[in-house]
């Protein structure tokens, strides 16, 4: 009975309970979830400035074409 005390109490220190693997595989998800998000925004904005830049020369051939 004794023997049992100790060994959760063990546990406890070091951080082992039932959960535990479960939130550090959520915590895992989350970080990725986020890597991806922000990867995918950084994506866009290199889209959107490239269509810029584009659009600025059209309008730059135009004036010199008229």
């Amino acid at each position: 009975m004794r023997g049992e005390g100790e060994e959760e109490e063990k546990k406890e220190e070091k951080g082992w309970g039932w959960g535990e693997g479960r939130l550090r595989e959520k915590k895992k998800k989350q970080k990725k979830k986020k890597k991806k998000k922000k990867k995918k925004k950084k994506k866009k904005k290199k889209k959107k400035k490239k269509k810029e830049e584009e659009d600025e020369e059209d309008e730059q051939e135009e004036g010199e074409g008229g």
